[in-house]
């Protein structure tokens, strides 16, 4: 079985440059079982964001969440959730942020604007500081690191939440059809727009 599963994993294993960079940073033990909740938080984004999903429904979110029970309690469904069994039952992996990006998802659902920088975080930590803190488990820390268990996961977290704002950016300023691209969802505090006079149609 564990063949199947590492055929999945390779066959998944089209990471962008962060995920690599993270993979590359793990012990040669680790790196496998690393990109599996980078595996299951991509698959999470497409049931949104994908090219098959269903625009304004969460009900398939309902049932990816209690997919992720099954997950959790060693019922997965396919090799790819049973790679992620796998990494859970060799590291200390808590079902809360797993639990927090598929809410990130929901917002993407039922949110196209963000009235201050508050809310803009609360849902960057959905959709990015859970994925630091699913990974910090996996890829461990160095046993001659001083900084507390902690410390390195708040610093994670805002790691990932910078390459959030500046992946925000980086479409803003690339999509000439901003709005398809993202489904009309605007990732810019609206008092910071209204403060020097913007609004989403004069940018």
């Amino acid at each position: 079985m564990m063949v199947i599963v590492s055929r999945c994993r390779n066959s998944a294993d089209d990471r962008g440059a962060t995920e690599s960079h993270m993979g590359n940073l793990c012990s040669e033990d680790r790196r496998s079982n690393s990109v599996d909740p980078h595996i299951w938080c991509r698959r999470t984004d497409e049931l949104v964001d994908g090219p098959n999903a269903v625009p304004m429904s969460t009900d398939v979110l309902d049932r990816w969440e209690e997919r992720l029970q099954d997950i959790f309690d060693g019922r997965p469904y396919d090799m790819l959730d049973a790679a992620l069994t796998d990494t859970i039952s060799k590291f200390p992996l808590d079902i809360k942020p797993f639990r927090g990006m598929i809410e990130g998802m929901r917002m993407d659902t039922t949110r196209f604007r963000y009235d201050n920088f508050q809310e803009l975080y609360l849902y960057c930590y959905y959709v990015a500081g859970t994925v630091g803190l699913m990974s910090v488990p996996v890829m461990g820390i160095a046993a001659e690191s001083e900084a507390s268990a902690q410390s390195i996961i708040m610093r994670h977290c805002a790691w990932v939440l910078e390459i959030s704002l500046q992946t925000f950016l980086e479409m803003w300023e690339r999509s000439k059809f901003f709005f398809p691209a993202l489904r009309g969802r605007v990732y810019l505090p609206q008092d910071e727009l209204a403060q020097f006079g913007l609004c989403v149609l004069s940018l």
